[in-house]
């Protein structure tokens, strides 16, 4: 008996000394995976003249597939991108992670925006054995000195957009397929002006997916009402209000699914004048 005992006191070491070694991987892998995420705040501020950017991610679990970038292509072109990588933990991180390197890569050979998609899928096909993973996301290049924005968009919920403080409408695009399921896709590149105090709000389902204690889903419109009740609400403020909500909503319950925001704020060109 006092030899099976310390044979099962040994064996709980090291079935604990693995625990806990698989906990601290999982707690550095986390920060890396923040650290790649864009983190600096204002992140252009010798800019703020012409645009402001303010983005939020919260994984559900230590380690998430939610990701959201955005960079500078050249002086005059600003890419913003964001994406939900199916799956959670490890893989989906390594997954989301490639994404986002190859997009930048993609990104600073001038292409436009549907080449890039084209490319980034034909890139993440060629590892994705058996198809078990893909990833949803919309990817936009801006203008700054005219405001044009070129975008695409794989299969992710369009971003919403407020015209001069005004109330947010959909930024409307033709569902196309998820990036990383199929070869030889040919995105559909789509293009709209915006002018001095427009906004553009990017956010993934884990948001609106939000499930409170009687298993009811926070909702675009819950979203909206925010959105539209602090239409001139400083945009990192904006953000901890729509964070704020969603938490009284879900009484802060565990959620399955990451949350991730990003809005821009352009402050360039000419102010619209509404009749």
């Amino acid at each position: 008996m006092i030899e099976n005992l310390e044979v099962y006191i040994e064996n709980l070491k090291k079935v604990t000394g693995e625990k806990e070694r698989i906990v601290t991987e999982l707690s550095i892998a986390s920060k890396i995976q923040k650290n790649i995420l864009p983190n600096t705040l204002p992140p252009f501020p010798d800019r703020l003249n012409e645009f402001d950017i303010y983005a939020f991610s919260d994984p559900a679990k230590n380690i998430g597939g939610d990701f959201y970038d955005y960079f500078l292509i050249d002086d005059d072109h600003l890419a913003i991108v964001i994406g939900d990588v199916s799956g959670k933990g490890v893989p989906a991180a390594l997954f989301m992670t490639r994404a986002i390197t190859l997009v930048k890569e993609q990104a600073y050979f001038g292409l436009t925006p549907s080449k890039i998609f084209n490319n980034v899928n034909k890139r993440l096909h060629e590892n994705n054995e058996n198809e078990l993973m893909f990833i949803t996301s919309w990817f936009g290049i801006l203008e700054l000195s005219s405001g044009k924005l070129v975008y695409v968009n794989a299969g992710h919920d369009p971003p919403f957009i407020s015209r001069n403080y005004s109330d947010y409408n959909t930024l409307i695009t033709e569902p196309q397929l998820v990036l990383g399921i199929m070869d030889n896709m040919d995105y559909i590149q789509y293009e709209t002006k915006i002018n001095k105090g427009d906004r553009l709000y990017l956010y993934t389902d884990g948001i609106t997916d939000g499930i409170n204690q009687n298993n009811e889903q926070y909702s675009k419109d819950k979203l909206l009402a925010v959105l539209n009740n602090n239409k001139k609400t400083n945009i990192a403020e904006l953000i901890l209000k729509i964070k704020k909500d969603l938490n009284d909503f879900t009484n802060n319950m565990e959620q399955f699914d990451d949350e991730t925001m990003l809005i821009l704020e352009y402050r360039y060109g000419n102010l619209r004048i509404q009749v």
